[in-house]
């Protein structure tokens, strides 16, 4: 014959850090902090105090632009804190006319695309955010281009 455990301490163990008095008076259990996936990305940019974004070299772009004609590739930058670790990571998504097009003459009006990706140590990176800036016509300091800054999770 084995004694059923009672109500109080079986309740206890079905939900952790809840008091069992609390439960069987049917009063709510309490709920646990989680912290907003969709807030990862800001939460770690707003503790650095300063970053560094450095541009890894294309050994491709290097060589044409030795030879004098220079063919844009896809630029990838490793954005780091001043210790030097790694937290995003951005891959310009362009196509090529367009790089091209930011060479010559319509660098200001030229639009393009970038993806910025959150990588924690330890961890996968995860999509951050995309920045866009549509072709615009501009002319000195007038009608200057504006980049939209795009939240890859919720899409605002």
């Amino acid at each position: 014959f084995v004694k059923a455990p009672s109500t109080e301490r079986a309740a206890a163990r079905m939900i952790p850090g809840a008091d069992p008095r609390e439960l069987m008076a049917g009063a709510a259990p309490p709920q646990m902090a989680m912290q907003s996936p969709a807030n990862d990305g800001m939460d770690a940019l707003s503790r650095l105090h300063a970053v560094e974004v450095k541009e890894k070299a294309n050994l491709l772009q290097e060589v044409t632009a030795l030879l004098g004609d220079e063919i844009q590739m896809a630029n990838k930058y490793d954005i780091m804190d001043t210790a030097g670790g790694r937290h995003f990571f951005a891959v310009e998504q362009t196509d090529c006319c367009r790089r091209q097009m930011q060479t010559m003459c319509c660098r200001d009006c030229a639009s393009w695309e970038m993806d910025i990706s959150r990588t924690p140590a330890g961890s996968p990176a995860s999509p951050f955010i995309a920045l866009n800036r549509l072709c615009q016509l501009t002319r000195c300091c007038f009608n200057r281009p504006v980049a939209n800054v795009v939240d890859k999770r919720t899409g605002d």
